[in-house]
């Protein structure tokens, strides 16, 4: 196991000079194994691998803003996200991850009124397995509806909502204590990314963006 020092750590791409948090990647083959009767062994491996990266950041410190995460209309008129990872450590260092993503989710929070907010990017994309061409890598990709939700109906934590809006409460308390309530907004998303809630807030906001990669001819 490689020890990773932060101090030494850069994140670039879409997020080149914004002030990042943390950041997370990883891969996973996601295997399908195919078996016949009377053989232990599989028959043949499907692999469908992805990489993935998550980066969080303080708003307005740089970074990604109105990033599109509208319904695809046609094949592969989504926007990538350029994203890397330049990890430093002690010793022999694993190499980062660097190229184009998909954004399949993002997240705001501002607990502290006396604190900037922090955005958090989670995004992926889609490899060739090992089986290649048996297992290529997709070559299209389309996102369904974009849904999510923000304690503001404005895009101040980075949500941009479309069409109708609902409204709802959410609220907790105990005896004896002090408690919260907020009213949240839910509905279609277009964009997100460029949260601006002012000091003296507090806030949320999450959207789903899911992307679905296609294997056409």
């Amino acid at each position: 196991m490689a020890i990773i020092i932060g101090f030494g750590t850069t994140v670039g791409g879409a997020f080149a000079g914004a002030c990042a948090t943390s950041v997370n990647w990883g891969y996973n083959p996601n295997i399908q194994r195919l078996y016949c009767l009377g053989d232990i062994s599989p028959w043949r491996n499907v692999e469908k691998p992805t990489e993935t990266i998550s980066v969080t950041v303080y708003q307005e410190s740089g970074g990604p803003s109105n990033h599109d995460v509208s319904a695809s209309t046609d094949c592969d008129d989504l926007s990538a996200m350029s994203a890397s990872v330049s990890p430093g450590g002690c010793g022999p260092v694993p190499a980062g991850v660097s190229g184009n993503f998909y954004v399949t989710n993002y997240s705001y929070s501002k607990g502290d009124p006396n604190l900037p907010g922090q955005e958090t990017w989670a995004l992926t994309r889609w490899r060739s397995g090992i089986s290649s061409p048996i297992t290529p890598a997709p070559n299209h990709y389309i996102r369904t509806a974009s849904e999510g939700q923000s304690s503001e109906q404005s895009s101040s934590t980075g949500i941009t909502f479309t069409g109708n809006v609902l409204t709802g409460t959410t609220g907790s308390v105990a005896a004896g204590g002090i408690g919260s309530s907020d009213t949240i907004y839910f509905g279609t998303v277009t964009h997100v990314g460029g949260a601006t809630l002012a000091a003296g807030h507090v806030g949320s906001g999450s959207a789903g963006t899911p992307v679905t990669p296609l294997w056409t001819d």
